[in-house]
Parts: structure tokens; C-alpha cells; sequence
């Protein structure tokens, strides 16, 4: 005779379908499987922009700050979460995609003087902490330590004289031209129609250092637009040794020299005409 028996809670396969946790939940093995690769992408954004909207709520961001506290706290977790963010990592599309999205937020937060502050108090709070400065002085020792080291710094200037090494640290700074090298780019073309260039963004890497402006047509010439403050105590005639053997001739302008239009002028005349070296110039 058949006895109907109540299975226990435990057994996830009910009548050879799966129970209604695992259909929904990551124990079934055929969860996903099943969607396009379109819908799986929907899917990802409508969640991201879920928690983003539940990331605004002050009470579930504590929420999800102890959560993966006590998830971190488990090393197999803490293994499987390193393991993840090592994987996307190095996609470098998704690289790109945090840093630009981490660089924006952290831009937004110091705008805020309340954001500032709250953080300022955060950082007071860890350093007070022994323990805490006890591992932050370590890695600064550290820190020190390999800046200092000889063999990292020949390292590093084989790396500087890297045409494409320097080019894409000056790309990764975002160097752009400022107020006076565009106010002293305007007077170039206003003088020189259509032979004057803006290079110093690293589009033109000689002997491992950046000139500031080179001649379009032809002509190896640079030009060096220095201010007085940021290049005060440095001599103009290293920087025309260090691109000489190179072939090139070069110019060093000092920002005190536009005050005087019509000396600039004829210094750059000269210059630009028999291609000898006009050097008037002076640590300011």
C-alpha cells in the first residue's frame, strides 16, 4: 500500500523539477543558460541601475557596507572576491570604463566642502588607530626605499628615454597647453602663419624630453616657452645642448620676454630666418 510522505525542506529536487529557490536562485545549474547574449546585457544594466538606486538610500548602503564586511572577513570569500576583481580587471575595456567612472566620483565628492571634511574626519579617526600607522609607515619606508634604490632609478630613466614610454605618461597626465603657452601660441601664428605647432601635449619626444613648439614646414627648429616661476635657476643653454645633437636648433623664450612685444620679435625674427640660436636669455 502507498503512504504519501512529506519530503524534508532540505531536498531541493521536487517531482524531478526544480524547487522554487532553485529556479530562481544560483543552485540551479540551467539558471542564465537559457538567455540571449542581448537580454543577459539588459539584464546587467537594469541591475546596475537597481543598485545605484538603492546605493542612494544612506540605510542600504550600511546595509551593504556590512554585508561585504562580513563577507571579507571569511578568507575563502575574500579569495573569490580578489579572484573576480582580477578577472574583470584585465578586460581593458572595463579597466578603462572604472577608472574614468572612479575619477569622475572622487572629482564630484572633493567639490563638496561637507564631502572634504567627512572624509578628512574618516582618515583622522584611521590614524589614530597604532596599527593602522604602524602599516601605513611601513609601506611609505617602503616606498621611500624603492624611490631611493639605485637600480630603480636607472630603471626608470631607460624608461624616460623611451620615445612611446614618455608619450603615453604625458597622455595619462593629461598635459595641456596653458594660459600663456596659448597666449604665446596666438602670437606665433599672428607672426608665422601655418609654421608653428604646439608639441608639448608629448606629440614630439626628443632625447626623452618634450619641446614645447616645432616648425611644420620643414625646418628642425623648436622653440621653448618657459615660465618664470616653474623653470626659475634652470640654464637655457642645457635644453639647446640636450636637442643639438640631434639635429635640432632651438630657441628659449621666457615668459618675462613678452612684456617687450618688439625685442620678441626681433628675436624670433632672427630665429626663424637664418636658423642661428638668439640666446639673450638669463635665468629671470
Amino acid at each position: 500500500m502507498w503512504v504519501w510522505t512529506k519530503r524534508k525542506t532540505k531536498h531541493r529536487f521536487v517531482h524531478g523539477h526544480y524547487s522554487r529557490v532553485g529556479q530562481t536562485g544560483k543552485n540551479n545549474p540551467m539558471y542564465g543558460k537559457h538567455l540571449s547574449p542581448e537580454t543577459k546585457a539588459r539584464l546587467s544594466i537594469l541591475q546596475q541601475k537597481v543598485m545605484t538606486e538603492r546605493y542612494k538610500d544612506p540605510k542600504e548602503r550600511e546595509k551593504q557596507s556590512v554585508r561585504t564586511k562580513i563577507r571579507y572577513k571569511d578568507p575563502k570569500e575574500r579569495e573569490k572576491i580578489s579572484k573576480a576583481t582580477k578577472l574583470t580587471w584585465k578586460d581593458p575595456k572595463i579597466r578603462t570604463k572604472r577608472t574614468v567612472s572612479l575619477r569622475r566620483a572622487a572629482k564630484k565628492r572633493w567639490k563638496n566642502p561637507e564631502e572634504r571634511i567627512r572624509i578628512g574626519n574618516i582618515f583622522r579617526a584611521l590614524w589614530k588607530d597604532p596599527e593602522y600607522r604602524i602599516k601605513n609607515s611601513k609601506s611609505m619606508s617602503r616606498s621611500k626605499s624603492m624611490t631611493n634604490n639605485p637600480n630603480v632609478i636607472e630603471a626608470r630613466k631607460k624608461k624616460w628615454k623611451d620615445p612611446e614610454y614618455v608619450a603615453k605618461q604625458m597622455k595619462s597626465r593629461g598635459v595641456k597647453p596653458n594660459k600663456l603657452e596659448k597666449h604665446f601660441e596666438k602670437f606665433l601664428n599672428n607672426l608665422y602663419p601655418n609654421e608653428w605647432k604646439f608639441v608639448g601635449d608629448g606629440q614630439l619626444i626628443i632625447g626623452g624630453k618634450c619641446p614645447d613648439f616645432v616648425n611644420v614646414n620643414g625646418k628642425k627648429k623648436l622653440i621653448e616657452f618657459w615660465g618664470d616661476y616653474w623653470h626659475k635657476g634652470q640654464n637655457p643653454q642645457d635644453r639647446i645642448d640636450k636637442f643639438k645633437p640631434f639635429g635640432w636648433d632651438t630657441l628659449v623664450v621666457w615668459e618675462k620676454e613678452l612684456k617687450d612685444i618688439d625685442k620678441l620679435k626681433i628675436k624670433l625674427k632672427k630665429f626663424h630666418t637664418k636658423g642661428v640660436v638668439y640666446n639673450e636669455n638669463k635665468n629671470p
